[in-house]
């Protein structure tokens, strides 16, 4: 039998920087998610658990509505691809967006795509979570 996996994996092909969300470290004193970035032809180490993709306003995504920021949200075991489509502009991704039943879990800043353009990309380890 394969193990259920308990973690969500994201892989950045959009050209940028591209802003997520996962757990926060272990002695963080966040309740809930932190916001990452994540640099172009970058893909999340397994085992560090990505929940999701910050889309600022103005940004166009496939099927999601661009005039206010908004989570592109996914469930453990899935590995999401976003993509940025040449022809269109829009950035895409492999996998619809779920709705968190935990929704005001994740607090939604408001950030332009210039303020995640200019932040280095994080580092992340698997070693800062619990196992």
């Amino acid at each position: 039998m394969v193990p259920l996996q308990t973690w969500g994996q994201c892989r950045n092909e959009t050209g940028g920087t591209l802003a997520i969300y996962g757990a926060a470290p272990r002695e963080s004193k966040a309740a809930s998610d932190s916001l990452y970035f994540l640099a172009d032809g970058q893909t999340t180490p397994d085992g560090w658990d990505c929940n999701g993709v910050y889309l600022p306003s103005g940004i166009n995504a496939t099927g999601i509505d661009s005039t206010n920021p908004s989570v592109f949200k996914i469930v453990d075991g899935t590995r999401l691809i976003a993509k940025l489509n040449t022809d269109t502009g829009e950035i895409g991704f492999n996998v619809p967006s779920v709705k968190d039943a935990k929704a005001g879990k994740t607090t939604v800043p408001n950030i332009s795509q210039a303020f995640i353009d200019s932040r280095i990309p994080s580092t992340l380890t698997v070693e800062e979570i619990d196992d």
